[in-house]
């Protein structure tokens, strides 16, 4: 009998620290809980690939980790604050 290859592994950073996951989708909440107790608040941005432009990430988006030839990146930022 062939031995059972193991799961795939998908990879990504938030804030330079790296990751992986075997699911392919990845949400917003998963992404704040790899962050800080005191991050956990701060807005989360998407590093842009090819020619798409970072974006931020609202709390209730899935980010596809499939078909991705680098791990995607993601960072943390604190709210800003005007006036």
């Amino acid at each position: 009998m062939p031995e059972a290859s193991p799961p795939r592994k998908f990879a990504y950073s938030v804030d330079g620290q790296p990751f992986a996951t075997e699911v392919p989708v990845i949400t917003v909440a998963l992404l704040r809980a790899k962050l800080p107790a005191e991050k956990r608040g701060f807005g989360i941005l998407v590093e842009g690939t090819g020619n798409e432009p970072d974006r931020w990430l609202a709390d209730e988006d899935k980010i596809s980790l499939e078909n991705e030839k680098a791990p995607r990146r993601f960072y943390s930022s604190p709210p800003a604050m005007f006036g």
